[in-house]
């Protein structure tokens, strides 16, 4: 009887020839590229209104060339299929089985390094110090909502308010132990002290966090320094909140301030109160202020008239309720939403692959940016609030001090100088201000702002006070007597 070694061309057939069909590999390989370039491009179409316009632009041009790209792989990886399948079954075979390997391990290095290495930030998931893209709505609505159910079981320092979005609020305690304020919602230097109306002089200081003196204690904020310069005749109340914009500062002085009859009202802001008056969404201010999920009231222009699109305000859990970032109202109004940070309708699935986010961050789409947050509107929102401010001061009898509080920005100390966009809005408007550029740029640069750069040092805020003292005796030398209060003469008692 005839033997002999069984081999693979015995047992397999006569086709059987063993190897890779590299131009099947070739083939495949290309069809697969061409794919993911049509996908990326095709991505790109969010931000285009029509498919006309995306096809006219470069990336609808690479998207015309990934697609003819694609047709010619597939047609010659279907012709070198066909004909390996006629030619040599297995080495067709065996091809289509490595490069399916090879993706798949490819894939999954690859997502697996990526997720392995992002780090969770308040403002989102980081590579290698570079934001993942899209930013996801769904880690947002977890942390706030878990932020609002605390503040329900601890009340915070600010409590959500119905017109200003968020306040001070009465007898409370910051968590840092730096914040106390009044039974009515105002900074103080103890808890639960009230302010005495019977003073024969009152001044009231209306900002954002450079007015309420954050990061600072009562003793080293420019206010507690005024007011004991101004001595025990006249008080000092302190109406600023951390994060306001200058709208708010206008509903704040109708609502908080005019009742309690003050004779002088010190306005001082930052450009970021500014930027922040075309602001809705607090969450999307994270960088400044992570623990604030409220919403604040959004001013616009309407035939020349000063009017709150989105009033009443929603309440919090109303918010990250909503299913998408996209679907809040009025979020196009909100200059700090950019769409190209977000998530995009129709690719929801397609997220979770960190492979794609990363490819995405690497090549984003173009912001999509609404007229009603350009730098017109905040131009003219921003000087409409200041005239309507004056007005309504000047209506009450009020005297008012504009105040230019500057940031670390404007001397480009560790940071790129940029220009205050305030001192365009308020010459514009032909409105006076005090500079505080000049005043703290007499401190030397180590000696004006804390180790954070965010906010001023003690030295800082006591060198503010000194340079505002001047011109706040000046508009107290003749107190108005309203309501029985005496005419008071203020001297400045440095000697």
């Amino acid at each position: 009887m005839k033997t002999g070694r069984i081999t693979a061309e015995s047992w397999l057939g006569p086709r059987y020839r063993p190897g890779l069909n590299w131009r099947l590999f070739a083939a495949l390989c290309g069809l697969e590229s061409s794919l993911v370039i049509v996908v990326l491009t095709l991505y790109r179409l969010t931000y285009k209104q029509t498919w006309s316009a995306f096809l006219l632009s470069l990336p609808g041009v690479a998207f015309c060339g990934a697609l003819v790209s694609a047709a010619f792989f597939g047609r010659a990886a279907m012709h070198t299929w066909s004909r390996g399948k006629r030619e040599d079954v297995s080495s067709a075979s065996l091809t289509l089985l490595v490069h399916s390997l090879v993706l798949f391990v490819a894939y999954a290095t690859a997502e697996y390094t990526l997720r392995s290495r992002a780090v969770i930030q308040i403002w989102g998931e980081e590579v290698h110090g570079r934001l993942l893209l899209p930013r996801r709505w769904n880690v947002v609505v977890e942390r706030y909502v878990r932020m609002l159910e605390s503040f329900e079981k601890r009340p915070s320092y600010y409590q959500e308010d119905p017109l200003l979005g968020w306040s001070i609020g009465a007898n409370r305690v910051s968590q840092n132990g730096l914040f106390y304020s009044s039974p009515e919602g105002f900074r103080s230097m103890r808890p639960a002290v009230s302010y005495d109306r019977s003073a024969p002089c009152r001044v009231a200081l209306l900002g954002d966090s450079f007015t309420f003196g954050e990061e600072a204690r009562f003793e080293d904020t420019w206010n507690y320094y005024l007011q004991q310069r101004l001595g025990p005749n006249c008080q000092v109340i302190n109406f600023a909140v951390p994060g306001y914009s200058i709208g708010q500062m206008y509903l704040r002085l109708e609502r908080d301030i005019l009742p309690h009859d003050p004779d002088l009202v010190i306005l001082g802001f930052t450009d970021g109160a500014l930027d922040r008056t075309l602001g809705i969404y607090c969450f999307l201010m994270g960088l400044e202020w992570p623990d604030c999920p409220w919403v604040a009231p959004r001013f616009a222009l309407r035939d020349g008239e000063l009017v709150v699109v989105n009033a009443p305000l929603p309440h919090p859990h109303e918010i990250y309720a909503t299913k998408a970032i996209y679907d809040l109202p009025f979020i196009a109004y909100d200059r700090w939403y950019h769409t190209a940070e977000w998530e995009q309708r129709h690719w929801e699935h397609l997220y979770a692959s960190y492979v794609f986010r990363f490819l995405t961050t690497l090549y984003p789409i173009y912001n999509v940016v609404d007229p009603e947050v350009f730098d017109t509107a905040l131009h003219d929102v921003n000087s409409a609030l200041f005239r309507a401010f004056l007005d309504l001061a000047d209506k009450n009898s009020l005297r008012v001090l504009i105040v230019y509080l500057p940031m670390m920005e404007d001397y480009g100390y560790k940071v790129r100088y940029r220009a205050p966009v305030s001192h365009g809005v308020l010459k514009d408007a032909g409105i006076d201000f005090i500079d505080g550029t000049t005043c703290i740029a007499q401190l030397e640069e180590s000696r004006r702002f804390l180790a954070t750069g965010l906010h001023y040092t003690p030295e800082g805020e006591r060198h503010l006070a000194e340079c505002l003292l001047p011109h706040v005796l000046k508009q107290l030398s003749a107190v108005r007597p309203t309501h029985g209060k005496p005419t008071v003469t203020l001297r400045c008692p440095c000697e």
